[in-house]
């Protein structure tokens, strides 16, 4: 699991490049971490302790703990089922069904954002390739940390 931890952080810097990126071309309203921080702060009564210029902050923390979390998640499911096999394609798989569980399920039920189905028309593709790439990097950083680079599986 702290193999996965530490990969999902790394693959969390990725992702989040992709998504400033994004924001920056135009293609992203605003990065979703940003969204759910401030809707979250608001409805628990944070906003008004935390200052509106670390609200940023906070929402790319948020993503960062998420993303070391999934990552951890993962590696604890590839343990727990000894599934083996390639880690970057089994990463890629594992984080388009978090980016599909998020933004069509707990995200919008939370009414954090609106589904994807539902949401601004180029925020679903770029999340979904943002996902895609934190997959890639986490697989190819959990095989670089784990046996020396070697996965037996």
């Amino acid at each position: 699991m702290a193999i996965g931890a530490v990969a999902g952080l790394a693959a969390t810097a990725a992702m989040s490049a992709v998504m400033v990126a994004a924001e920056r071309a135009g293609l992203l309203p605003s990065p979703p971490p940003h969204d759910i921080a401030i809707r979250t702060m608001a409805r628990t009564g944070a906003a008004e302790q935390v200052p509106a210029d670390l609200h940023d902050d906070v929402g790319w923390a948020m993503h960062y703990a998420f993303g070391a979390s999934t990552g951890a998640a993962f590696g604890a499911i590839r343990s727990l089922t000894r599934i083996r096999g390639p880690l970057v394609p089994q990463a890629v798989a594992f984080a388009v069904v978090v980016w599909l569980v998020s933004y069509e399920g707990w995200v919008p039920a939370l009414q954090l954002l609106p589904p994807a189905s539902d949401d601004h028309p180029s925020r679903p593709p770029v999340m979904l390739g943002a996902h895609i790439v934190y997959g890639a990097i986490l697989g190819a950083a959990m095989g670089a940390l784990s046996r020396g680079g070697r996965d037996r599986g």
